[in-house]
């Protein structure tokens, strides 16, 4: 013969309490003995005056009582208070020293707290640090999870060709792109050119610009840059007195991985007229050096760097500019720089400078 066992879920009720709320209850209850044993005295003889024992013993009971819980409550609440003051300044002490969970907070407090703290710092208000130099924090702010050029070292070649009329350029690039944050990366260089047979297709163009070395991490991709694919075309309106008719964009995907070490070079013939360079970094970079060499002695190279940002200390510029001769120059950027920093070259003739 079977039986049957019932059980049942138990459920364990929990009552919180707060430190705040018990004190005012003790003390509540610290007053009402009081009360009583103030009662109490008042009724300690009876109608012929004689002292009645139990009232006598209440009385002191519960005036003790109530003393000893009211003084127990206040103590606590001061306790209380101190305690409650080392918390809230312990809690602010990790959020200074990113001790405390900062994803509690939303960007825009975390923002405030920022701008209290260089008002604070540079000793200006908060209203006057909104329109002041230090906005240019939050574009740095933005950066910082953005891929980086470990390393970007970079040769152009200039071979004028006058005869011709043509400029032939010639662009080495080795770099280490960093993608910590596993972003949509690629490899990318974008070009100008000017078009003057209006009859050439798309196809045609794409051949102008001739990739001679694709390397990325040790494996080689001179194959995929062959039937054009990795390049885009789009024609430039002309009526804003340009001289290029075309701009051509090459562009390849890259994993999100990591790192990845990349060599690139190409060449391409541009207008003799252009006799100036203008490079910007599109990426932010820890160590940059460029050179830029015309390959001719009868041509004289001159130009500077310069950067998006920078604070000048002790003739410290961030960049410097050197020259191995009259149409050799290296710029090299000492720290960081961030994307907009790049240079500026002019060459002309020697027998053109001459004549001025």
């Amino acid at each position: 013969m079977g039986t049957n066992k019932a059980t049942g879920n138990k459920k364990n009720i929990e009552f919180k309490v707060s430190t705040q709320l018990m004190c005012l209850i003790i003390f509540f209850m610290g007053a009402l003995f009081y009360f009583l044993g103030l009662h109490f005295q008042n009724n300690i003889y009876d109608d012929e005056n004689n002292v009645i024992l139990y009232a006598l013993l209440l009385n002191d009971i519960f005036k003790a009582l109530g003393t000893t819980l009211v003084s127990a409550a206040i103590v606590s609440f001061l306790i209380e208070i101190s305690t409650i003051k080392k918390y809230a300044k312990a809690s602010i002490d990790d959020v200074l020293s990113a001790d405390y969970p900062l994803d509690a907070y939303s960007d825009n407090r975390l923002k405030d707290i920022n701008l209290l703290t260089a008002a604070k710092l540079g000793n200006i208000s908060k209203e006057d640090i909104n329109s002041s130099l230090y906005n240019l924090n939050n574009n740095l702010v933005d950066l910082l999870d953005e891929i980086y050029y470990k390393d970007y070292y970079t040769i152009y070649t200039i071979k004028p060709d006058e005869k011709n009329g043509v400029t032939h350029k010639i662009i080495r690039q080795q770099y280490t792109l960093i993608n910590k944050y596993e972003k949509e990366n690629q490899v990318r260089f974008k070009l100008s050119l000017r078009i003057d047979d209006s009859n050439k297709s798309e196809d045609e163009i794409k051949k102008l610009v001739k990739i001679t070395k694709f390397i990325v991490n040790k494996t080689n991709l001179i194959d995929e840059t062959k039937d054009g694919r990795l390049f885009t075309v789009e024609k430039q309106d002309l009526s804003s007195n340009k001289i290029y008719t075309h701009e051509i964009t090459f562009e390849r995907k890259l994993q999100k991985c990591c790192e990845h070490k990349v060599i690139l070079e190409y060449e391409y013939d541009d207008i003799f007229e252009d006799d100036e360079i203008i490079y910007r970094l599109m990426r932010p970079s820890m160590k940059t050096e460029i050179d830029i060499n015309v390959d001719d002695n009868d041509w004289i190279l001159t130009g500077t760097a310069f950067t998006a940002f920078y604070y000048k200390q002790d003739d410290n510029h961030g960049f410097s500019v050197s020259y191995k001769s009259k149409s050799f120059m290296s710029v090299k950027f000492n720290d960081w720089c961030i994307p907009g920093a790049g240079f500026m070259v002019k060459f002309k003739k020697k027998e053109e400078i001459e004549k001025k």
